[in-house]
Formats: C-alpha cells, sequence, structure tokens
C-alpha cells in the first residue's frame, strides 16, 4: 500500500477503482471503488443590468446580471445597502439574478460602487465590483440679466446663460405677444 499522487486531474467527477491480486494470482471479482467530483473554478458574476441612480428610479432601483451556479445564493451590496434578491442564481432565468427594487434616496450623489460575492457548494468563491452613478438633482440653470425687448432688437432677440449639464440642452419659451420656443445646447 504505497501511496499514490495524482495530478493535472481536471474539473468533474472522477472514479478511482482497485482490484486486489493475492500471490496465488487470484485477482478480486469486484473491485473496490470511490467516487468523488473536482471543482477548482470559482462561480462567475457579472452585473449586465446597472442603471444610472435617477429621480425616476431612485425609490425602485433594481440589478441584474447573470451568475454561473444555478441554486447558490449571492449577496448584493448597492453603496452601503445590502440588496435582497428575488431568489438565488437562477432567479429569474437560468443563470441569471435581480434585485428586488428598492430605495436609495440615502446614498449620497455621485460615484456608487456596486458589489456581489458568491460561494459555491465547493467553498470556490467569487466577488466583483462595479459601479453606477447617483445624479437626482435637475441641473442648475442661470439666466443673465436680459435686455428689454424693443424695436431695435425684436427680430433677433438672444439671452445668454450658464447650465451646469455640459452636452446637455435647455428648452426656452419666449413670450411677448407672440410665443416663441426652442431649445439650445448647454
Amino acid at each position: 500500500t504505497t501511496p499514490k499522487s495524482y495530478s493535472a486531474l481536471t474539473d468533474g467527477p472522477h472514479t478511482f477503482a482497485v482490484r486486489a491480486k493475492d500471490p496465488s494470482g487470484n485477482v478480486d471479482a469486484t473491485p473496490a471503488s470511490a467516487s468523488w467530483n473536482i471543482d477548482a473554478t470559482p462561480p462567475a458574476i457579472a452585473f449586465t443590468v446597472k442603471p444610472a441612480i435617477t429621480a425616476a428610479n431612485e425609490t425602485a432601483y433594481a440589478l441584474a446580471g447573470t451568475c454561473s451556479d444555478n441554486g447558490i445564493a449571492l449577496t448584493v451590496q448597492i453603496g452601503s445597502l445590502a440588496a435582497t434578491l428575488t431568489g438565488p442564481c437562477g432567479t429569474p432565468a437560468a443563470g441569471q439574478f435581480a434585485t428586488v427594487p428598492m430605495d436609495l434616496t440615502s446614498l449620497a450623489q455621485g460615484p456608487v460602487t456596486l458589489q456581489a460575492s458568491m460561494t459555491d457548494a465547493a467553498g470556490n468563491s467569487t466577488s466583483i465590483t462595479d459601479a453606477t452613478t447617483k445624479d437626482t438633482l435637475g441641473p442648475a440653470l442661470t439666466i443673465d440679466t436680459l435686455d428689454v425687448i424693443n424695436n431695435a432688437n425684436k427680430a433677433s432677440y438672444g439671452f445668454t446663460g450658464g447650465c451646469e449639464t455640459a452636452g446637455g440642452s435647455v428648452a426656452f419659451t419666449l413670450t411677448s405677444g407672440t410665443t416663441v420656443s426652442g431649445t439650445t445646447s448647454c
């Protein structure tokens, strides 16, 4: 009974069988065997739905993603808040997870860290970190002092101001006898 080591065994089921042979050459008709499963691969997790937190979804925010080990529980953290999941990996569908909509009004504006972790039945663990942003405040808008509309400027009246959201737009309506509406870039 000399110990024997095997290396480079792959993930999956394995069976080891031994058969005894006595000094006369008689062989055991029923070999002893042991079966086991090797699982050295950690589970995979990814966020696939991670919208920005806005005024429209702040009180009912939900995340979703993919996971590799159906039936195994995950933990998800949104900023400092622990999320409740709709179920283990595989809920709502195989290889997926989702959070129950939750209220994120207590989180600060700006970047928000998303974290998920999972430990499979073999004890292999995975943790991931991702991010989204929280911006529930409307953009700040300023209008500089407006000139009086008169005969000299009524055909091409202009205004100036500033806005916080570069790349956004500003909708305007000017009413002075007639109404003029439009948008301009921010």
